[in-house]
């Protein structure tokens, strides 16, 4: 009988963007082998427009895709979400996690080469109030081998952190409370 440990599943996204830099390293033997060790059994990339690298002979399954109408299968499917910093794909991660009851670990993936990195900031205030962890890396460390590889030992130096981590759920947004607070607010 296989264990429900042994069978846990990573659904990686980079939404609409090309993120080589993640779904390199995601895809790397180095990283497989810490999902490995962790008791994953299968990842599923989401890669945008960049060119899937062809991944290694690994224990670990690994499939790809480009794009799809709707994630949310993928999202549901997952025991970990490793997301880049877009706010809809935050969103829906944090959604996922609080389905699952914080079962559910979210990792999101900064990419640090973005003009005016608002990702960052994002990242850095739900990570500190304990909703998920976060990870930078950036496109132009793909030309940069001893930057790609302290951005690949960064990254899974947070990942080995995910089985640990107990997020805290992140309420559903209530815009009502907010439209009532303008109106109250302007007397209308």
């Amino acid at each position: 009988m296989v264990s429900k440990a042994s069978c846990k599943s990573v659904f990686v996204t980079v939404g609409t963007t090309q993120f080589s830099a993640l779904t390199n390293i995601v895809s790397s033997d180095k990283f497989l082998d810490v999902l490995k060790q962790a008791g994953y059994s299968n990842i599923t990339i989401q890669h945008g427009s960049a060119v899937m690298p062809s991944p290694p002979a690994h224990k670990v399954s690994v499939s790809s895709y480009d794009y799809k109408n709707s994630l949310a299968e993928d999202f549901s499917r997952a025991d970990l979400i490793i997301t880049h910093g877009g706010a809809g794909s935050i969103m829906e991660g944090l959604t996922r996690v609080r389905e699952s009851c914080g079962k559910v670990k979210m990792l999101v993936v900064v990419n640090a080469d973005l003009m005016d990195n608002h990702q960052t900031e994002i990242a850095v205030k739900l990570e500190r109030d304990g909703h998920i962890l976060y990870a930078t890396l950036g496109e132009n460390s793909l030309n940069n081998s001893d930057r790609q590889s302290e951005e690949q030992s960064q990254l899974i130096e947070v990942m080995e952190k995910v089985e640990m981590f107990e997020p805290k759920i992140y309420e559903k947004p209530q815009p009502l409370v907010f439209a009532n607070f303008v109106d109250k607010l302007m007397d209308v």
